[in-house]
């Protein structure tokens, strides 16, 4: 051995050992998958996402140094917790406008009614004009005869007609619509 191989220390270079890679839950990735999809489309997923977030955040710290995935349970909690609050207040919403949205409709097909009967006292005055004083001075009970002078009585299928007395001192009838939940209109003269 030579002076300059003698018992020189040896460099040694350690390598670093490597990292584990860090196993991530699958419920941590469905729940992530599962929030985006809930906040996306506004549907129940929201609440599975939520309880798989918690679910794999609770595997995340029990056991940190062998299982990942934290963030994305993190992620899915808070996109879950988000479409659940979005769903709830939709539902609310619902719960109120599709009751208004009835009773308009309800109220609009009243309104039909009640315009066909004014214009059914406005023909009536027009046939008494017109035709009336041909048969003695009278109003008229016939649905045609009102139709000669007004077609568009029947523009609404649903309005329904009953007429009462017709003669020379005026006329009666009823109208309604059959979907209006409105108590029928007696229009008389």
């Amino acid at each position: 051995m030579t002076a300059s191989q003698g018992n020189l220390p040896q460099e040694s270079n350690p390598t670093p050992a490597s990292p584990t890679a860090l196993q991530t839950p699958g419920v941590s990735i469905a729940a992530l998958v599962l929030g985006i999809l809930s906040l996306l489309f506004c549907c129940l997923s929201g609440i599975p996402a939520l309880v798989l977030g918690i679910i794999g955040l609770k595997k995340a710290n029990a056991d940190p140094d062998n299982i990942g995935g934290k963030g994305l349970a993190i992620a899915g909690i808070v996109l879950g917790s988000i479409a659940s609050v979005m769903t709830i207040f939709i539902a609310m919403l619902a719960l109120i406008a599709v009751p208004n949205f009835m009773t308009l409709e309800s109220r609009a097909y009243d309104a039909s009614a009640v315009s066909a009967g004014r214009n059914a006292r406005l023909a009536e005055e027009v046939y008494f004009q017109n035709y009336g004083e041909e048969m003695g001075g009278t109003y008229t009970c016939d649905m045609d005869k009102l139709l000669t002078v007004d077609r568009n009585l029947l523009d609404d299928p649903g309005v329904q007609w009953e007429f009462g007395d017709c003669n020379q001192q005026g006329y009666t009838f009823t109208v309604w619509h059959e979907k209006s939940d409105a108590e029928p209109h007696v229009m008389t003269d």
